[in-house]
């Protein structure tokens, strides 16, 4: 959900080529872009931000990153609860969003023009719309705690091991229906 210009799908069908990805966005411009490129097995929808055009209980995973803080607030009970509607019973969302509390984070969202009219989600928020949208065995991480270039990636080893401190650049959540 919120595919943009496909470039996540691409790294998605490298690591797992037999899925099938059906990806959706508001944006014709960002449909068109992915289109163009050459990734099997993926379809690319327009949709019209409230209702995703697929059936019932029609997916097993529902993978949303960094797009909640695009969406106003009022909007987010009922996306969520579309979500919730498409996956399969014990399927599993990733929902992946940046940290308001991580200063670099907000930085780069306040000087990045994709986010000029962004509004950060607290992660005990998000963790209440999962809850309000009938998500069950809900899991918290952080994430993005160190560069993956220069000098401070020999940290990234230690990780994996911080990802209960609510510091991370990201943090995901993974929930089941």
């Amino acid at each position: 959900l919120g595919c943009g210009d496909g470039t996540t799908e691409g790294f998605v069908n490298t690591i797992f080529p037999a899925f099938t990805i059906e990806a959706i966005d508001i944006s014709a411009e960002s449909i068109a872009i992915a289109e163009k490129k050459p990734i099997r097995q993926t379809h690319f929808t327009i949709y019209d931000g409230s209702t995703i055009p697929f059936e019932d209980n029609y997916f097993d995973i529902v993978f949303v990153a960094s797009v909640l803080h695009h969406i106003n607030f009022e909007h987010h009970p009922g996306i969520l609860k579309e979500m919730h509607r498409v996956l399969k019973p014990g399927g599993r969302l990733y929902l992946f969003e940046h940290n308001p509390i991580n200063p670099v984070t907000r930085y780069f969202v306040k000087t990045c023009i994709f986010d000029k009219d962004a509004r950060l989600l607290d992660y005990s928020y998000s963790k209440k719309l999962l809850h309000g949208a009938a998500f069950r065995n809900i899991e918290r991480k952080f994430i993005l705690f160190f560069p993956r270039n220069g000098i401070l990636s020999k940290l990234l080893k230690w990780e994996d091991k911080l990802g209960w401190l609510p510091l991370g650049g990201q943090y995901l959540f993974r929930a089941i229906k």
